[in-house]
């Protein structure tokens, strides 16, 4: 940066007699107190004089365009070019950016207001631990309560928060199974039909069972064992029999089965050879 020459006035450089006497080449100066001109003295090669605004006129150096870059410490930039004179400052490639277009690749942020939703923040400097954040409204987030151990997070339907519950385990619960040509496999000596292991303690409380035709019958019973291979300790809840090819029981005394444990249909005899299909309908729920 280079200093402008100000702009001073300059008394005289003109020979000028004064009190009898003549100053060689010196601005004379008019002292209003004294009420006469002194002359100022000599400077250095260069020097311009300078005022401090308060009456007292000093010589001083100056900068002009061409000449030497003002240091730092005389409050220039030392540099005769902009990329050194940032350099100098201490100016990252931020300061050549626009405030309306400011590309951030590296580095940290702190200390700021919390970014608005609107500019793609979250408006929050904190969260809970654990708890589930959700867009209470367009422009905002919040944060879902933790549930009790054991819950589970359930909607609670469309413009509302999903909270978590406790599981309704009242809920009825179904196995549907639906056996085709039960003679013929009857007949190649399978007599279980597979429903698969309890996943909890559980009740069952309706048997239904329906064949393809009211000629025919069906008998059986629904039970389970410890394990798939060798059913050990195999336990009936309850006959699924048919009377004119259905049967619809909720009369349940021994419904209870432990979780782990294999269930399955069981065939007490061989079904009528004409018989498409029947099908077994079980309800239960958890205990």
């Amino acid at each position: 940066m280079k200093k402008l020459l100000l702009s001073f006035l300059v008394v005289s450089f003109l020979l000028v007699a004064t009190n009898g006497y003549c100053v060689d080449k010196r601005i004379l100066l008019w002292d209003n107190v004294a009420k006469k001109q002194t002359a100022l003295a000599d400077g250095s090669a260069n020097q311009v004089p300078f005022t401090d605004g308060s009456g007292t006129v000093a010589w001083g150096s100056f900068y002009k365009v061409g000449g030497t870059d003002v240091p730092v410490a005389d409050g220039g930039t030392g540099a005769s070019d902009a990329s050194t004179a940032r350099g100098n400052l201490g100016l990252g490639t931020i300061a050549t950016q626009a405030s309306n277009n400011v590309s951030i690749t590296g580095g940290s942020v702190t200390g700021i207001t919390d970014l608005a939703v609107a500019d793609g923040g979250t408006a929050k400097s904190s969260w809970t631990q654990y708890l589930i954040t959700y867009a209470d409204t367009t422009t905002s987030f919040s944060q879902i309560a933790i549930g009790t151990a054991g819950q589970v997070l359930k909607s609670n339907g469309a413009g509302s928060v999903a909270s978590f519950q406790t599981l309704d385990q009242s809920v009825n619960h179904k196995w549907n199974i639906a056996v085709t040509q039960p003679n013929a496999m009857y007949s190649a000596g399978s007599t279980i039909i597979p429903i698969g292991t309890a996943p909890a303690n559980l009740t069952v409380t309706n048997i239904k069972c329906n064949t393809s035709s009211a000629s025919y019958e069906v008998a059986g019973d629904l039970k389970y064992a410890d394990a798939r291979i060798g059913l050990a300790n195999a336990t009936v809840v309850n006959d699924f029999d048919t009377t004119s090819g259905t049967r619809d029981d909720s009369t349940i005394t021994s419904g209870s089965v432990a979780s782990g444990k294999f269930v399955y249909l069981s065939l007490d005899s061989a079904p009528n050879a004409s018989m498409a299909d029947f099908t077994v309908e079980v309800t239960w729920d958890f205990d």
